[in-house]
């Protein structure tokens, strides 16, 4: 898997299940943004159509990004991501230690 698949495409942060790293999903294009970039896209122009920055598809304004859908499939493949590097970094010690 590409990792820039994980990642929010305003910011290129990797998603993740905390704070402003956690993926909004916008229901009528089907694109997601972390929390911190849609929080920030829902306060520019606010008196405007709120816009899908990607494809231009016309999109509910809510108040806020958590008041968007959590992206649980992006959740569940960024914790497998962390959790592979995290492994892959425990066997690189073991193996530094066994030299």
């Amino acid at each position: 898997m590409d990792i820039e698949e994980l990642m929010c495409p305003m910011c290129k942060r990797v998603y993740a299940n905390q704070d402003d790293l956690i993926p909004r999903l916008l229901p009528e294009c089907g694109h997601t943004f972390c929390t911190k970039c849609l929080n920030e896209l829902l306060q520019k122009d606010p008196d405007q159509p709120f816009l899908d920055p990607i494809d231009g598809v016309e999109c509910q304004r809510k108040s806020c990004a958590e008041n968007y859908p959590r992206n649980f499939a992006l959740i569940r493949l960024a914790e497998k991501h962390e959790a592979k590097i995290a492994e892959e970094a425990q066997k690189r010690e073991i193996e530094e230690l066994e030299r």
